[in-house]
């Protein structure tokens, strides 16, 4: 009775040194010094921290570890074959290899998370919520990862409107992309449909403004080049590209654009060029004109 006492206060001990080990050693508070000014309450204002997330993983071999050396150290005297005792050497370190192996994989895990999480942090910081977004969803069981998730949806929510209406439709504003996130999401699926009616209608009228005063707009140094043809000028007579266009380096791919006007008797009249590179016109549009004899 006294040795089953005896063992059952030392396992309550083991128990409490680990579990104070684990609060005080593998937690910190929410908020840095914060608990220096107020009075925190474990768990609601602490999170663990890199040591924390390592040591609650450690009852799958402490524990083992623990009472195979002491059951070698109540042994050891009554052991009298040095061949038993090599056994038993070789058997503790055939043990702790796949031990190493597995806490090392789980160490690796972890710090793969807290990498995960803190790059989100960042992302989120600077509201690049789609990157954010990715992040805490690969460590979406990680500390306070679901929250943060439904926080990066409620700010798209709040977000798509605005973009609606300053007219962010194009490539670069992740408009499309905002809309894809909320559509998957029950909470917000028919909030985005509604919102992406509204985005489709805004960017259709968008775009009739756009090309009607592209219309009387003439090509420009940097004009993008799909708005080329919605110009002053209207479609080009004809595209030639740089000799071997194909084999360039990007950076080094021109395209000539002409326009090519003519008079009633066929004889050209004026010529109207440019070059487009990377996207974009690059140089000043020229225009030669010629003047006919009749």
């Amino acid at each position: 009775m006294a040795s089953r006492r005896r063992f059952l206060v030392f396992w309550g001990i083991v128990v409490w040194v680990w579990y104070l080990i684990y609060r005080y050693l593998g937690h910190e508070p929410l908020i840095k010094d914060a608990c220096i000014k107020i009075n925190c309450n474990f768990p609601e204002h602490y999170q663990r921290n890199s040591f924390g997330d390592i040591w609650i993983y450690s009852p799958l071999w402490l524990i083992i570890l623990i009472v195979f050396i002491m059951w070698a150290h109540r042994n050891w005297a009554s052991i009298k074959v040095k061949k038993f005792k090599a056994i038993i050497i070789t058997f503790i370190a055939i043990l702790w290899i796949p031990l190493s192996i597995v806490i090392s994989l789980i160490v690796k895990e972890e710090l793969d998370k807290i990498q995960f999480y803190d790059d989100a942090l960042i992302d989120l910081e600077e509201k690049n919520y789609l990157l954010a977004l990715d992040n805490f969803e690969e460590v979406k069981d990680y500390k306070d990862s679901k929250k943060q998730i439904d926080k990066i949806h409620s700010e798209i929510v709040k977000l798509v409107p605005e973009m609606i209406e300053k007219e962010m439709f194009w490539d670069g504003y992740y408009l499309d992309e905002y809309l894809e996130v909320l559509s998957d999401v029950p909470k917000y699926e028919k909030k985005a449909n509604e919102l992406a009616e509204v985005a489709r209608v805004a960017e259709t009228e968008n775009l009739v403004k756009t090309r009607a005063e592209l219309s009387r707009t003439a090509p420009y140094e940097g004009m993008s080049e799909e708005n080329v043809r919605f110009s002053e000028w209207g479609p080009p007579t004809e595209i030639n590209k740089a000799h071997d266009y194909d084999s360039l380096r990007e950076e080094r791919r021109v395209k000539h654009y002409k326009w090519i006007e003519k008079d009633e008797f066929g004889r050209t009249v004026t010529i109207k060029s440019l070059m487009v590179k990377q996207g974009a016109v690059w140089g000043e549009p020229h225009i030669s004109r010629y003047y006919q004899i009749n």
